[in-house]
Parts: structure tokens; C-alpha cells; sequence
């Protein structure tokens, strides 16, 4: 098959809906440039602990930096875990959704437990009189657990049922990163889950059914017989009855607590500032493939070139490229150091890393806070410049402007320094790190990444 003006001979194929470690459809042979921070994926030999791996890259790392001096100085590696690596904290997530959950089946079962209880009482009359011609009190448990049964079992196949039909809405509620590293992109109905919630259904069934079962087989017929129907239950049923209905209420407040607190955190997600607008925003992908554009001269043409066309489409109000969209779940992060007299200038401090065209920040809402957005002069060949965040500015120069300090890529092999322009706002990015520079799309497409456009 031909990618990207090459022809590719297949070697293997994977399983349909493998999505480890990114989302892909097809896998080539990496071919990694000095500049590149590749992800390494690595599998340790039995008995050897993540703690032991930390250990020995600390050591390969410190002498790495002594044989070459050019590594920056905040240089290092780090053993994480694959699981804490994709998934990150939004474990916390699926286990805050499953106790919720499991509130709600507990809450279920309280109030199943009370109705059968309740019902157990109307009818502990019918059930003496069964004990007294004979019937052991095993098969009034059996016969109430049989019920139960019955009753579970309706409940989890219309619970199944109804879950499927929303399972659109319901797997919304589940984070991008689980969704793709689970392949539960598109849901469906697993016989395995399916299996599942029969079976618990069944068992919350029979054990909100047993102990009233049996707490009515325990009492005396004679004593049941001699009340009659109509007289109030006895007062071990009336303690029980009370208790479950204690714990109803316990537990309704617990949930309707949990549901204001998440519709509060909800409501503070929807007011957080994103630095960028996302309202009558549209985002179009395109790929530069090397063997049409093999230089950044070429891909600078036809970025301005694609900008053209589509600020001249109908409704367009301003348009701009990135390499890389805020809130698509992916980043490019560099280490960057800035010039003698800021904070944190020696080593490198990582930071979003984004190639832009002029009116970017203009067509994505971001506010420019201080100095010029770039413009036609910013060209390859001109002077190196460069914008940076609100946050990396006061990192870098607390208390003082930005404009015109400098900046550059640390790395084995450092670029040349590039003079700050302007300050925006930060961007909320979908990455844990926050601190942004942008670099003039026309000054940097030769390098790598600058392929894909936003």
C-alpha cells in the first residue's frame, strides 16, 4: 500500500479494535529525529518492581549527562506505570461513577427489601396457616425466594434493556482517555455484562427476600393465628421495618448530597476559563504528507494556501492553523530555557510546544494580553520570535514584561534564541502541563510534527 507517496509492504495485522497505546489504523517503523521525545513502552522481566526500573534509568541518566554536557540539566527518566500513564487520575472517575452505583443498587434494595417485608406481613397469615398444615418453613423461604427471583430478574432485563438504548448518553459520562483505551468507543451489549447484571439482579433479589422469609417462617403460627389479619405486626417486623426505612433515607440523602455536589463541580467545570472560545468554532484536520511537501518552504505555502481557501469560504470570520488542537486530547511538549537573568532560565522547563499562522488566537477567542500577534514579517529567515502564555511569562520573568526577553528549545541540539513578541492567555490544554510558547508556523515547518494541521 501506498502512505504518504511511499510504498509500504504489510508484515502483520493487529486485531480489529486494538487502540494501544493511540488511536491508529496503520503502524510503520519509527524513524526518530534528534528533536523527537518518543514514548517508550517497555515490559519488565518478572520480579523486577517499577521502583527497581526508577532506580536504574536515575543511574542511566546521570551518566548520560556526564559523557555529554549538552543535556539539559533537568534531564531525566521516569518508569510510569502503563496503567497510571493512559489513564491518569481520571481513574478516580470510574470508581467515583461505580460507588454511585453501588449507593443507588443499595438504595434499591432497601426499598425492595421494605415492600417485601410489608408484603410479607399481609400475608404472614395465609403463610401460618400453611405451617400449620404441614408446610416446613424451607419452603416458605423458597417460595418467597422464587418470587424474588422472578421480580430481579424482570428488573435486570428491563434495567439491561433500558441501558442499552441509552448507552449513547451513558458512555458519555465516561473520560475520552478510558473510552479509547478500552475500545468502548462505539457501546454495545456484551453477553459477558449482560450475564453479569442478570446474576446480581438475581442475588439482590433473593437476599432483600430471604431474611424477611425467614423471619416470618421463625414465628410461631399459633401466635400469628390468635392476632389475626389487621392487627400491627409484631415488634421485631415493626424494629426491621424501621431500620430499613432509616436506611433509606440515610442513603437518599447521601445520594441527593453526592448530586448536588456534582452538579456544583459541574457547574464550576462550565464556568472555567478556557482561554479560548469554543462557541461557532469549527475544526478542520489536514496532513502534509513529506513526499508532496518535503520542505518547510513547501509546507509554509501550502498552509497559507489552505488559509486562503477557507477564510474565503461563506461565514468565515477569521481563520488560523495550529499544530496541535487544545482540547483534542493531544500535546507537544518541549523543554524550553530562556535567556541569563529569569527564573528557571538554566535547564529546560517543559512547556506546550504549538506552531501557528497569524489570526490563530483571533479565530480560537484566546486574548492577547500584551505586545503583537504575528503578522506577514514573521517569515523563515526573519528574526526568530516567538509568543508566549500568561503562565510561562510569570514563570520565566515574575514582575517584569516579556516582551523582548528571549527563548529557546533546550535540547541536545538547542535552536537559536527567539525574542518574545507578545503574551496571551493561557489555554486550558487538555495535558496536565499548561505553560504554552508559539512559534510562527512559517518559521519552524521544517520541523518535526509540522506535517499535521488544525
Amino acid at each position: 500500500m501506498v502512505l504518504d507517496g511511499a510504498s509500504y509492504t504489510i508484515v502483520g495485522i493487529l486485531p480489529r479494535r486494538f487502540r494501544f497505546p493511540y488511536d491508529a489504523d496503520v503502524w510503520m517503523p519509527a524513524r526518530i529525529q534528534p528533536t523527537d521525545e518518543p514514548a517508550v513502552f517497555a515490559r519488565l522481566r518478572p520480579g523486577v518492581s517499577v521502583e527497581r526500573a526508577r532506580s536504574d534509568l536515575a543511574t542511566i541518566a546521570a551518566r548520560l549527562k556526564a559523557q555529554n554536557r549538552e543535556i539539559a540539566r533537568s534531564f531525566g527518566m521516569e518508569a510510569i506505570p502503563v496503567r497510571a500513564s493512559l489513564i491518569e487520575n481520571e481513574e478516580r472517575i470510574a470508581v467515583a461513577l461505580f460507588a454511585v452505583i453501588a449507593l443507588f443498587l443499595v438504595l434499591s434494595c432497601a426499598n425492595l427489601a421494605s415492600l417485601l417485608l410489608a408484603r410479607a406481613v399481609t400475608r404472614r397469615q395465609n403463610a401460618a396457616i400453611r405451617v400449620a398444615l404441614g408446610a416446613g418453613p424451607a419452603r416458605e423461604i423458597r417460595t418467597a425466594g422464587s418470587e424474588a427471583l422472578l421480580i430481579g430478574l424482570a428488573g435486570g432485563v428491563a434495567g439491561f434493556c433500558a441501558s442499552g438504548w441509552l448507552s449513547p448518553l451513558l458512555s458519555s459520562l465516561i473520560p475520552d482517555n478510558l473510552r479509547g483505551q478500552l475500545g468502548i468507543e462505539a457501546p454495545s451489549l456484551d453477553p459477558v455484562l449482560f450475564a453479569f447484571a442478570l446474576a446480581l439482579s438475581a442475588a439482590a433479589g433473593l437476599l432483600c427476600a430471604v431474611f424477611p422469609a425467614w423471619r416470618a417462617a421463625a414465628t410461631p403460627p399459633d401466635a400469628i393465628l390468635q392476632r389475626g389479619r389487621g392487627v400491627a405486626p409484631m415488634k421485631p417486623t415493626n424494629r426491621l421495618l424501621s431500620a430499613l426505612v432509616v436506611g433509606e433515607i440515610a442513603l437518599a440523602l447521601a445520594l441527593l448530597t453526592g448530586a448536588g455536589l456534582l452538579a456544583l463541580h459541574l457547574r464550576r467545570l462550565e464556568r472555567r476559563k478556557l482561554g479560548l472560545d469554543p462557541r461557532h468554532a469549527l475544526v478542520l484536520r489536514v496532513t502534509l504528507p513529506s513526499a508532496r511537501y518535503p520542505s518547510g518552504a513547501d509546507r509554509a505555502r501550502a498552509a497559507d494556501k489552505i488559509l486562503a481557501e477557507v477564510r474565503a469560504t461563506t461565514g468565515v470570520q477569521s481563520a488560523g492553523i495550529t499544530t496541535v488542537n487544545p482540547l483534542a486530547g493531544g500535546t507537544w511538549v518541549t523543554p524550553v530555557t530562556a535567556a541569563a537573568g529569569a527564573i528557571d532560565a538554566r535547564g529546560g522547563f517543559p512547556a506546550n510546544y504549538r506552531l501557528v499562522s497569524p489570526d490563530l488566537f483571533r479565530a480560537m477567542g484566546t486574548a492577547r494580553i500584551d505586545g503583537r500577534d504575528f503578522d506577514s514579517r514573521d517569515r523563515d529567515g526573519a528574526t526568530p520570535v516567538a509568543i508566549v502564555s500568561r503562565g510561562l511569562a510569570s514563570r520565566f520573568w515574575p514582575g517584569r514584561s516579556a516582551l523582548g526577553q528571549r527563548l529557546r528549545f533546550a535540547g541536545p541540539a538547542e535552536t537559536s534564541w527567539r525574542m518574545v513578541v507578545g503574551v496571551v492567555e493561557d489555554v486550558a490544554d487538555a495535558g496536565d502541563t499548561k505553560d504554552t510558547w508559539y512559534v510562527p508556523y512559517a518559521q519552524a515547518a521544517s520541523s518535526g510534527g509540522a506535517e499535521d494541521l488544525t
